[in-house]
C-alpha cells in the first residue's frame, strides 16, 4: 500500500491560521477600500467572520461557500482559494 504524502499536509491545512483581528485587513494598491473598511469593521467579531463560512475545513479543490448579504438579501456563494493575502497570513 502507498501512503499518500498529500493526505498529511492537507489534514495541517486550516482556513483560519490563527485569530481574526481588524489589524489583519491590508490594503494593496488596488484596493476597494470600502470593502476593506467593512471586513476590518466585521473582523471586531471574529465569531460572525466565521460563521459567514458554510465551509468549515480545508479543500482540495479550493472552492468555499460563503454566505453574504447584499441588498438586505443573505445568498450563498462560491469562492476559490486565490484569495488575495499576504505571506503573514
Amino acid at each position: 500500500m502507498i501512503k499518500d504524502e498529500t493526505s498529511d499536509l492537507h489534514s495541517a491545512i486550516k482556513l483560519f491560521l490563527k485569530d481574526i483581528e481588524p489589524t489583519d485587513i491590508k490594503a494593496g494598491p488596488h484596493s476597494f477600500k470600502w470593502v476593506l473598511c467593512a471586513i476590518a469593521t466585521l473582523a471586531e467579531r471574529p465569531s460572525l467572520v466565521h460563521n459567514l463560512f458554510l465551509t468549515k475545513e480545508f479543500k482540495e479543490n479550493g472552492a468555499y461557500r460563503l454566505k453574504i448579504n447584499k441588498n438586505g438579501v443573505w445568498t450563498e456563494v462560491t469562492i476559490d482559494d486565490f484569495m488575495p493575502c499576504a505571506l503573514e497570513g
